[in-house]
């Protein structure tokens, strides 16, 4: 039987890896955000959403250049 410290060595790298990586996906995200200075109000996404987890057929919300 492993010490419970050796057990959660890989789980903890493993929490690390997956953090590192979500982080990376949200700055790729940001860039290109500002790349293309557009968005979708998230007031429209969620309704968006919404109708589709509902299996409503809404068009995807139209992305708008940003106000700043």
């Amino acid at each position: 039987m492993k010490p419970l410290i050796l057990e959660a060595i890989p789980n903890e790298a493993s929490l690390v890896e997956q953090k590192a990586s979500l982080l990376d996906e949200a700055e790729d995200r940001y860039a290109r955000i500002i790349a293309s200075r557009e968005t979708i109000p998230w007031q429209e996404l969620r309704r968006y959403l919404i109708a589709h987890i509902a299996g409503v057929t809404l068009p995807l919300p139209t992305p708008r250049k940003l106000m700043r």
